[in-house]
């Protein structure tokens, strides 16, 4: 019977203990002032960088972004800003032709956001262009086009087409092209 209190009376204070902790904040080594760190349930809400030196698992988050808009003529050039920092480029010619896109280099995506061997960045490409115009992906030596076809490398006329960056080397790419029509 004593035995069977002093259970009870253990499990009610772990579980006080336990309310009185939710929204305390996280002692991550010693650093939860600088992190602002707070504890939730089972969630860590952290403000500022955070760095780690372990194993960390972190659901996808959202990726945030925008969108660019080409209107230029048939033959157009990205940039590494506009892949870093849009996931979505439009493209509009002002004289709707069979043209040429450049893609940015290796080297400058690595200057910009890709800086790790291994990182990545997806790019929506959308031509706009209702009329029979084609835009052909070129790149200089330092990238690699990749694709299912050899034409996956041409975005027909309101066609669109998924591109990945993937840094390779400081110096050279990889573009993983997917190409799409519209389903509906």
């Amino acid at each position: 019977m004593l035995k069977n209190i002093i259970i009870a009376v253990l499990a009610v204070a772990v579980i006080i203990l336990g309310f009185l902790y939710i929204g305390k904040s996280a002692n991550l080594g010693g650093f939860t002032d600088e992190y602002n760190a707070k504890v939730f349930k089972n969630t860590v809400s952290i403000e500022g960088t955070f760095g780690a030196t372990s194993d960390v698992r972190v659901k996808k988050p959202v990726t945030t972004g925008a969108s660019t808009t080409l209107t230029s003529g048939a033959t157009v050039s990205i940039t590494a800003a506009q892949v870093c920092d849009n996931s979505l480029i439009n493209f509009n010619p002002a004289t709707p032709a069979v043209g040429t896109t450049t893609l940015p280099t290796g080297i400058t995506l690595a200057a910009d956001c890709l800086t790790t061997n291994g990182d990545s960045v997806e790019v929506l490409f959308r031509n706009l262009s209702a009329a029979t115009t084609t835009q052909l992906k070129a790149a200089d030596a330092s990238t690699t086009l990749i694709g299912e076809a050899a034409t996956d490398d041409v975005v027909a006329a309101a066609g669109w087409e998924l591109l990945k960056f993937v840094r390779l080397t400081a110096t050279t790419m990889a573009v993983y092209i997917t190409t799409f029509v519209d389903a509906d």
